[in-house]
């Protein structure tokens, strides 16, 4: 959950998303990333970091080029679906790159590094990870 609310601008292409978001006071616009003339209304001069979640590759590479074209100074993350993906997308200049698919392989083998063999800890994991779930979904502790 993110707590700097004041501080972020969510654009997304689905309007449920775009209305949830604007119920917890969000900055949230609905558009399409990958239309330049959605990309004008946002002012990047001051911007610090841009987060691209799309799953569409054609669209990530739309908005890479178009902040590098006006010189965005923010750092460019964003997330790819493949390692070919990811790489294509450090060559076009994104700062970093999730690849969910080889985070998620990172993620598991250090799980079972440190909590293979503990019940206890993984209990307790398990605890913190369905809080979160939960808050996640807007649902109250239980």
């Amino acid at each position: 959950k993110y707590k700097n609310k004041g501080q972020i601008l969510v654009v997304d292409f689905n309007p449920e998303i775009i209305e949830s978001l604007k119920a917890q006071k969000i900055p949230s616009m609905y558009g399409d990333v990958s239309n330049i003339e959605i990309l004008k209304r946002i002012n990047f001069r001051h911007v610090k970091v841009v987060v691209s979640t799309v799953a569409s590759e054609k669209d990530n590479f739309v908005l890479l080029e178009y902040l590098k074209e006006i010189r965005c100074p923010a750092l460019l993350v964003f997330t790819a679906k493949t390692s070919e993906e990811g790489l294509a997308l450090y060559d076009a200049g994104a700062d970093y790159v999730i690849v969910p698919a080889v985070k998620s392989g990172e993620i598991i083998s250090g799980f079972l590094n440190k909590y293979l063999g503990n019940p206890h800890a993984i209990a307790k994991l398990k605890q913190g990870q369905i809080r979160t779930l939960r808050e996640s979904l807007g649902e109250n502790k239980h």
